[in-house]
């Protein structure tokens, strides 16, 4: 595999899979749910704190090694955050 070929497929690797994808935000199912105040604050908490643990498992499914496992979980949490 050329290095040209290998850096997207990497990229693309590193992406949060499909089945993740279809589901909304944190920040949006707040939303959804007209939370405010402490419900929402414990909301989103909990929500990270899900999120956080899937992204940890995902990575550890596809046997990333640091430093490419941190930056993995970084960008999945902020994105299923929202």
């Amino acid at each position: 595999m050329t290095m040209r070929c290998a850096v997207p497929a990497l990229l693309l690797s590193l992406l949060p899979s499909a089945s993740y994808a279809q589901q909304a935000t944190c920040k949006l199912q707040a939303v959804e749910k007209k939370l405010t105040g402490a419900p929402l604050t414990t909301f989103m908490q909990k929500c990270q704190d899900d999120v956080q643990k899937a992204c940890e498992q995902l990575a550890s499914a596809r046997h990333l090694e640091e430093p490419a496992k941190t930056l993995f979980i970084n960008n999945c949490a902020k994105a299923f955050v929202g």
